[in-house]
């Protein structure tokens, strides 16, 4: 993400300990240690070899004295970028076996003489063994016990960023673990460089990198060796003190991975080059240590140009990508899409690097543009945009089957003690069922929740995403026989971004039995996303741009449905309505099928009209006043029958006629202009500019995965003569 503030960058300030000699090489340019342009040292000068001549010959002389395996290529034309200062060799030719550019055979013109440019600069990737990696190399920081004022910690303060978060602040620091063959054991500090670091705070969750703390700092009772001392007196004499800060001493004494090489843009060290696993004695303690930090939520970054943000998942740090640009969200086509493009996203809102990315919409389909596709990041870059990619058209044509996703790398969980949890318990009735009791760490400790109807959405899915990031799609009520904690009564309320019980507002009390039973909530890891087709909104009032004039006469069941306005009571049957007709198509786009709030036998029978009403609330209509927004009329359509009326793949499984109710996953439900009630009564309403909004499942009586997207608007002049003018029409959170 396009930061407003300032982060330094910190370089290693590398020393030389030995002395340069004449023909001495290094590979400079290259994203890893062993690719790069060639520079020779001669006469007290770094140089270059100009690619006249360059072979694979003259590159395997050069990995040999880097000490690699062999050369995989050479390249031309300063592939990694023009060198400076003078050149040093050109016209060299090697036999290739020889162990230096200063053998006799190695022939070339003179020293320094060269007809080429920087722009002619020769480059070489060597071979290197690769060490048997494991199937897994998990990574920890960690400290000793007793480190006496250090500022080795590692546990953040939160998990992440959050809106109101506007600092950018250390996380946590200290020294690097990683687990092999059953024991936990550190890194060797050689070659320890920013990229390394930048890969382990990614992999622990962790945006950033800030500037490694040294052994003293971590550890003030550290004395610069592995020896038993006791420092300072006070509690670093203590003999358990001194017992468990041996033992801390004694496990820096062997360490892992030697020739540890990454390019910064791998999303966990196992993805990273090392040359072998080890362990390896380390008599002089020397351990590699890293600090990690958070950035600035983007809520603080004011002037930004691009923003993304994660839908579909109850985790916030995962889901389909969205990216805003020039003030339009839309999404990313997973054609190309890997993890460094993944990368840019999760690092930009503040999550450490990319865990997994997603593709094929596994997280939901988005609506509207698709602003990117191919993308070809380096992981150089900081935004999405400033990638080589395709946009505009070939975007469009990826169709929103192929958005991608991501799950981002975030801290453990195990720095947070939960302050809710689901207590298990086979159900009654049904043995097989598994109820999940809501149990609180309440004001008299562990205890689960009578059942209450007021518990909503929102607080049942803080609930399910504490304990397994999750949703809930429903509660229920049932009897906890062999909890042995306390009960609560009262009340839960969460908003909808909390993440864990403890964030909300609990207004509980301690009560002996709950005889109106105990609050099961049900989790799911996929919800329905109800969206309005904007464009089939759009098109049904171009397409018929007048308001319908009926009598009272064809109006009889519209009215007892309440789908006129108020002044129509009483009216004669010549008596003329004015209605805004429009069709209104819902898709839903989530990872479930959407099904009524209402069971079966909960319908409603409508005499008049002949059909059940199975979901009441299902779209809201409303027009609202342009120039304040207030609702001068309104209209409301109670569902008679929610079914697949078209998919995008995949088969109608939904009808009416068979009496099965719903809207599977990738498909849509129409109601055309032409039914009753399908429309806005504007008998009252002058004439003059307004919006039309749909609004679908406005009272949330079905839980989505998100109910942002949930509202379709039209800004229309109505103008004398009934005529209507679509100015612009927009889809909410877009």
């Amino acid at each position: 993400m396009h930061w407003a503030f300032s982060v330094a960058i910190l370089c290693a300030l590398h020393v030389q300990l030995f002395a340069l000699n004449n023909g001495d090489v290094r590979l400079s340019g290259g994203t890893q240690q062993n690719e790069g342009r060639v520079e020779v040292y001669y006469s007290g000068q770094w140089g270059t070899i100009c690619d006249d001549n360059w072979s694979m010959a003259d590159g395997a002389v050069v990995c040999r004295q880097l000490g690699y395996d062999g050369v995989a290529k050479v390249s031309y034309n300063a592939a990694f970028g023009p060198g400076a200062g003078p050149i040093w060799l050109d016209e060299l030719s090697c036999l290739g076996t020889e162990s230096s550019l200063l053998s006799p055979t190695c022939q070339h013109n003179p020293w320094g003489e060269s007809d080429c440019t920087h722009a002619e600069d020769a480059s070489v990737v060597c071979v290197r063994k690769q060490a048997t990696k494991p199937d897994s190399l998990p990574i920890r920081l960690t400290c000793p016990q007793y480190n006496a004022g250090g500022t080795c910690s590692t546990c953040p303060s939160k998990r992440f960023t959050r809106p109101g978060d506007c600092s950018l602040e250390t996380a946590v620091q200290g020294i690097v673990e990683v687990f092999n063959n059953g024991e936990w054991l550190p890194l060797s500090a050689k070659g320890w460089n920013t990229k390394i670091s930048k890969v382990i705070c990614g992999e622990l969750g962790y945006p950033i990198s800030l500037k490694a703390p040294t052994m003293k700092e971590l550890w003030p009772n550290y004395d610069g060796s592995l020896s038993a001392s006791c420092v300072n007196g006070g509690q670093s004499c203590d003999p358990q003190a001194i017992t468990e800060n041996n033992v801390f001493r004694d496990g820096l004494r062997r360490t892992l991975l030697t020739g540890l090489d990454c390019t910064g843009n791998e999303v966990k060290l196992r993805d990273c080059y090392f040359a072998a696993m080890g362990p390896y004695d380390n008599t002089g303690g020397d351990v590699a240590m890293v600090k990690c930090g958070f950035t600035p939520h983007s809520s603080c970054l004011s002037g930004t140009s691009e923003s993304y943000r994660l839908r579909g998942t109850a985790a916030p740090w995962s889901g389909r990508v969205e990216a805003r640009i020039g003030g339009t969200w839309g999404t990313v086509c997973d054609r190309l899409w890997d993890s460094i493009d993944a990368n840019i996203v999760c690092r930009g809102l503040g999550y450490g690097s990319a865990k997994t990315p997603t593709f094929r919409a596994q997280h939901g389909r988005g609506a509207g543009k698709i602003h990117f596709t191919e993308l070809k990041c380096s992981g150089k870059e900081t935004l999405l945009s400033s990638c080589p990619n395709r946009a505009g058209v070939a975007a469009e044509q990826c169709g929103h089957v192929g958005d991608a996703g991501v799950v981002c790398n975030v801290p453990s969980s195990q720095c947070f003690p939960p302050s809710s949890k689901l207590y298990q318990e086979a159900d009654k009735q049904n043995p097989a069922y598994i109820n999940n009791f809501v149990e609180i760490n309440g004001p008299s400790g562990w205890g689960i929740l009578c059942f209450n109807t007021a518990f909503d959405f929102d607080s049942g899915n803080t609930i399910c995403r504490e304990s397994n990031d999750m949703f809930m799609y429903r509660t229920r009520n049932g009897v906890a026989g062999g909890y042995s904690g306390a009960f609560y009564k009262g009340a839960v309320t969460c908003n909808r971004n909390a993440m864990r019980a403890s964030e909300c507002n609990l207004q509980l009390v301690a009560t002996g039995s709950c005889p109106e039973g105990h609050l099961v909530v049900d989790c799911t890891a996929g919800l329905p996303d109800l969206v309005p087709d904007i464009n089939a909104f759009q098109r049904s009032l171009e397409n018929y741009p007048y308001v319908d004039r009926q009598p009272m006469y064809y109006l009889t069941c519209a009215q007892q449905e309440g789908c006129l306005g108020n002044s129509a009571a009483g009216k004669p049957s010549d008596h003329y309505r004015s209605l805004l007709r429009f069709d209104s198509q819902t898709m839903n786009w989530g990872t479930a099928d959407f099904l009524s709030n209402l069971q079966p036998d909960q319908w409603i029978w409508h005499s008049c009209h002949n059909h059940y009403h199975s979901f009441k609330g299902f779209n809201q209509y409303e027009l609202l006043s342009h120039s304040t927004g207030l609702s001068v009329a309104d209209g409301r359509k109670v569902s008679f029958c929610i079914e697949d009326s078209s998919c995008s793949d995949g088969s109608p499984q939904y009808h009416c006629g068979n009496g099965v109710q719903g809207i599977s996953t990738n498909c849509g439900d129409v109601y055309a202009g032409y039914l009753d009630c399908q429309w806005v009564d504007v008998t009252d309403v002058p004439f003059g500019r307004y919006v039309l909004r749909q609004h679908l499942n406005p009272n949330r009586f079905v839980p989505e995965s998100d109910d942002l997207n949930n509202v379709a608007t039209c800004t229309i002049d109505y103008i004398a003569g009934y005529y209507i003018k679509v100015i612009s029409c927009s889809l909410s959170d877009h």
